[in-house]
């Protein structure tokens, strides 16, 4: 399934059955476009389970000196901020350059 922005969504995940959980900085979206496909998917999907849950932050950590909080996907860190029960990405980086 695609969303309006063209991003492969798996259908069982869709946006549509929960429309207002979260949302990408347009940094983020930019970083996003950038990693190859397959793993896209699997941002996107993994975005998607914590977006639906009741508490998003505890099943991710804190970052130092911010209202952020970031999860893994693989090699990666997705950095987001919950505002209002919704998830705002706000950067998706490389372990190795996250916390610079």
């Amino acid at each position: 399934m695609m969303t309006s922005r063209g991003r492969l969504v798996p259908s069982r995940l869709s946006r549509q059955s929960h429309p207002d959980c979260r949302a990408f900085t347009e940094t983020a979206d930019e970083q996003l476009d950038r990693l190859p496909k397959r793993l896209q998917i699997r941002i996107v999907e993994k975005v998607e389970v914590y977006a639906q849950q009741p508490d998003a932050c505890q099943f991710s950590e804190s970052l130092t000196g911010s209202n952020e909080y970031r999860f893994r996907v693989g090699d990666y860190r997705v950095m987001f901020e919950v505002m209002i029960d919704m998830l705002f990405i706000t950067a998706i980086k490389r372990r190795d350059e996250a916390y610079r």
